[in-house]
This record gives C-alpha cells, structure tokens and sequence, in this order.
C-alpha cells in the first residue's frame, strides 16, 4: 500500500440490521436447495436500504429462487447486486436439476 493512501474502515454491520420483515419473507420461502451461503448473502444485501427498499429487493430475489424470475427495478447499483444474486441463485438451480413452473 503507498503511504499516501489514506483508507478508514468501519464496520457498521451492528448498526445497520436488514429489514426485519424481509428476513420474516426470507426465512418463510428460502428454498433447501440453496446453500447457506445464498442465504448469509441475501440477508446481507438488506443492510443499509430503507425498509421499502429491503422489501422490493427481497420480493425479487423470492421471486428468483421460486420461480426462476429476475426482475430489475432501474437503480443501477441495486439491479447489480439483484444481477449478482440472481446469477448465483439460477446456476445454484441449473447445478441441481431445478425446474421452475413458472410465474403465477
């Protein structure tokens, strides 16, 4: 590291809980099929939105894992963390042999 970069780190991760009711969503719908770690990362991905943030982000990704779905909401940085879980999601799917029925 150069001496003239000037890094600060925090972990804020106490202060900024997900969103209660997303991880209540989360935990009524989150598949077996998906590993532990999937599940660590969508909570993670709660921290920091506001609470109807947490909740559209959350209401897309259940969407990805129980009907194969993507949905992006036209926030740049947001539809990259969506992209990101839902890459991880679907290929967790194609890994396994899960098939989705569709959307309703």
């Amino acid at each position: 590291m150069n001496k003239k970069d000037n890094i600060h780190r925090r972990d804020l991760n106490y202060k900024y809980q997900p969103d209660s009711f997303s991880l209540m969503l989360y935990d009524a719908t989150f598949p077996e099929w998906l590993p532990e770690r999937i599940r660590r990362q969508a909570k993670n991905v709660l921290r920091g939105f506001t609470e109807d943030m947490a909740l559209e982000i959350a209401d897309n990704l259940i969407d990805c894992w129980c009907y194969g779905v993507r949905h992006y909401i036209g926030i740049k940085h947001v539809d990259r963390l969506l992209n990101s879980l839902y890459n991880r999601i679907l290929y967790c799917a194609r890994q396994r042999g899960i098939e989705f029925r569709g959307y309703l």
